[in-house]
């Protein structure tokens, strides 16, 4: 028994270096097979992932700028076919404006605080301006208010909203009026808010109307949204982003990085009736602003991974302009992946006629 075990020990034998440089090489080719697949799923899942936030960030912007479109203008009931009647020294209720921002304005704003945006906001990008009501809610007056007051009471100052100098506004469904708050009012509970001549005009609301219950108190809300230098930079990009400025507190807050350009059309009415058309130019062709019932927005927004096999040369079409590789008004190229986001709007609060 023992010399056949001995016996088989001897007949076995090892691999030969033949045999062993075949396995080697089959397990190398293997390995490179599982690497490049590694490799490609690495890279697939970049560039998934940079395309994934790209359509996030792009459909969050385009989607924070039509909210305030569509509410500029609102003032209650009085919205449609309303106007809104201005007793507040130094301010207007526009409602909707464009700029175009080139090395100069187009057209030349006349809100100063919008002018310092000239050395802010991105030449070649338009800029936006947006004013409404924000309802505080009804049922607020404690009193009636007609033409002789210069003060009205309301039953609470929800969170102190309203302030000392504050634009507020009086809106009934014939009417509305943007006033200045001349005194301080209580924080919270019944207060009085004054508008005396200190910071408004010397005409009170008109004669023989009166404000009644029913009327809706807002505070007016002046915002600008417009493409700006965060004065960061990532993998080599300058990085720009959507700002959203309150002219009413100051707050100049950054909202969605990447945004490269926004270019904005404003539809025109150009006649009324079932025959009437709507012409679609940019801020500067715009011959009425009470006349614009519609808007088209577009974004170009840029990841920041290198992710594209070669440089960006591709031209961007953004309404009616066209932002390229090279130019006065150019994306930054590198191989950084760009995305359009495009929207029209039809405004909700714009006068019309039956």
């Amino acid at each position: 028994m023992m010399l056949q075990r001995m016996s088989g020990i001897r007949n076995q034998r090892g691999l030969s270096l033949l045999e062993l440089m075949v396995a080697l090489a089959l397990g190398a080719f293997l390995m490179l097979g599982l690497v490049n697949m590694f490799i490609a799923s690495r890279a697939s899942a970049q560039v998934e992932t940079a395309l994934a936030r790209l359509q996030e960030n792009g459909r969050f912007a385009v989607d924070l700028v039509s909210q305030d479109i569509l509410r500029s203008s609102y003032t209650g009931c009085n919205s449609v076919r309303g106007t809104v009647t201005v007793l507040a020294n130094n301010a207007a209720f526009e409602g909707l404006r464009g700029y175009e921002r080139k090395s100069a304005w187009a057209p030349d704003p006349n809100a100063p605080a919008i002018s310092t945006l000239l050395n802010t906001a991105r030449e070649g990008s338009d800029v936006v301006n947006l004013q409404a009501g924000v309802s505080l809610g009804r049922d607020l007056l404690t009193a009636d208010v007609d033409s002789t007051d210069t003060s009205f009471a309301v039953s609470d100052n929800p969170n102190g909203v309203i302030q000392q100098n504050d634009l507020v506004i009086l809106s009934g469904c014939l009417t509305a009026h943007l006033l200045r708050v001349t005194n301080t009012p209580a924080t919270s509970g019944a207060t009085a808010v004054a508008y005396t001549t200190a910071g408004n005009s010397s005409s009170s609301v008109e004669p023989g109307y009166r404000y009644t219950a029913n009327t809706e108190v807002m505070t007016f809300e002046n915002v600008v949204w417009y493409i700006g230098d965060t004065g960061r930079d990532r993998n080599g990009y300058d990085v720009w982003a959507l700002y959203r400025l309150d002219l009413g507190n100051g707050s100049n807050d950054e909202m969605i990085e990447g945004v490269e350009y926004m270019q904005v059309l404003y539809g025109e009415r150009t006649s009324i009736g079932a025959s009437g058309t709507t012409r679609f130019v940019n801020a500067e062709s715009v011959s009425d602003w009470e006349d614009i019932v519609s808007v088209r927005v577009s974004m170009l927004l840029q990841s920041y991974e290198s992710i594209r096999s070669e440089d960006d040369t591709t031209d961007y079409v953004m309404l009616d302009e066209l932002v390229g590789p090279s130019g006065t008004y150019s994306h930054s190229g590198g191989r950084a992946l760009r995305k359009t986001f495009s929207t029209t709007l039809a405004l909700r609060n714009t006068p019309y006629d039956l």
